[in-house]
């Protein structure tokens, strides 16, 4: 079964109060938070002097059909960069 419904957003206050709802449930869908520290369990696709240490902290997870998170690491020359891994190739990472 779907069901659907119709509303007119008729003011800013509208529009952002439906894009702050459409965010959470959209955040809570994904497979990691912003935050979270997680271990890179599969290297495909990225070159060997980003992401030492096979660790990094999540930025943002995009839920489900898409295959993403964005996540910080560490470049072998010491800078931090942002950057899209695939979510499957990523795992939680225990606290220390």
């Amino acid at each position: 079964m779907k069901i659907t419904s119709e509303k007119t957003l008729d003011t800013p206050d509208d529009i952002a109060a439906f894009l702050r709802s459409d965010y959470e449930d959209m955040t809570a869908r994904a497979a990691f938070q912003p935050g979270d520290v997680v271990s890179i369990a599969n290297r495909a696709g990225m070159i060997p002097d980003i992401g030492i240490g096979d660790v990094a902290v999540v930025v943002y997870s995009e839920p489900s059909p898409s295959p993403f998170t964005h996540a910080r690491l560490l470049h072998e020359n010491g800078s931090t960069m942002t950057m899209q891994i695939q979510t499957a190739n990523l795992t939680r990472r225990a606290a220390a």
